[in-house]
């Protein structure tokens, strides 16, 4: 009898698993001989994560609805409840101080509950490509480490006003493009839509150019000129030269069926001032910038090389 209870519950546990959604319910087991301690009723959607707290015997139970359940497995007590609009992705308790709890979601939220409070009391909101897949209080320290689907490590230190960003690291979330050697500490990649500098000898000073203006005025700039809005394109060359970054763009880039090449500007650590447009209107398929620093020389798929100003973004000649 015994050995069918064990079969029945090892059949259950592979449709769990088969079927992840289905798990509506906990079945804590000894880890020595495999036996069934604890099982709670139906929770009415699918436990998404589980976190222990702590005090002895507190779980914190993440659902699917984005209902969090705090409960004592011991005297099978719900101490408190908490919600938020989406599902619950992961949770963690903050282990020195106030007693804090940490959840995350699909859309990138970050909610701060209070357990004695028994509210939100602060929430994160990371951009819309970060959506954070795991977080984890430090224990003993007020730091919250989250990582992220956009490849993106982040600490976030807790102080009376709540917290704030104390570091981060952050690389492609997709394979790199395109390299190019900025010089001997420096290295330009792209990827994923963007244009990065990784330090060679100390990586937290690498960086991401910002393209904030290819959202705001480039737009007006490049609108029926075959560039790309907001973000710039899957990017086929890039080059530069440090001769002149301290005095204007030194940076270029071509990105797939543009008809140009874009300047950037290293020393403001964003995109640049200038579109350099093609005279045949073909798609640029090669970029670089010359030692001097002067001039940038772009390729076109028509077996064009035209020659600009980067300072000026002037045609010089063809």
């Amino acid at each position: 009898m015994a050995e069918q209870n064990r079969s029945r519950t090892r059949e259950r546990h592979r449709a769990d698993l088969e079927h992840p959604n289905r798990v509506c319910s906990l079945q804590p087991e000894q880890s020595n001989n495999r036996k069934l301690i604890y099982e709670t009723e139906s929770l009415g959607s699918a436990v998404s994560c589980l976190a222990q707290s702590p005090a002895l015997d507190i779980i914190a139970i993440g659902l699917h609805s984005g209902t969090i359940r705090i409960r004592n497995l011991r005297t099978d007590i719900e101490l408190l409840t908490f919600s938020q609009p989406q599902p619950i992705q992961t949770l963690s308790f903050r282990t020195d101080g106030p007693p804090l709890l940490a959840s995350s979601s699909p859309t990138g939220r970050i909610s701060i509950f209070d357990l004695n409070k028994r509210r939100v009391i602060h929430t994160v909101e990371t951009s819309p490509s970060s959506h954070p897949v795991n977080l984890a209080f430090l224990p003993g320290q007020p730091i919250l480490l989250t990582s992220s689907k956009d490849n993106s490590l982040k600490l976030f230190i807790f102080e009376d006003a709540g917290p704030r960003l104390l570091k981060s690291r952050q690389g492609h979330s997709s394979p790199p493009t395109r390299l190019h050697s900025h010089s001997a500490k420096w290295l330009l990649s792209t990827g994923d839509g963007s244009l990065r500098a990784q330090s060679l000898f100390n990586d937290s000073q690498s960086f991401e150019f910002s393209q904030t203006a290819l959202m705001e005025g480039f737009q007006k700039q490049s609108a029926g000129q075959g560039y790309s809005h907001g973000q710039i394109g899957d990017v086929v060359a890039v080059g530069g030269s440090v001769t002149r970054e301290d005095e204007w763009d030194s940076v270029i880039t071509a990105s797939r069926g543009e008809r140009g090449a874009r300047t950037w500007s290293w020393k403001r650590k964003a995109v640049g001032s200038h579109l350099l447009y093609l005279g045949d209107k073909s798609a640029a398929t090669a970029a670089c910038v010359s030692n001097c620093g002067n001039f940038g020389i772009v390729g076109s798929e028509m077996g064009n090389v035209e020659v600009f100003n980067m300072q000026s973004g002037i045609k010089r000649k063809r």
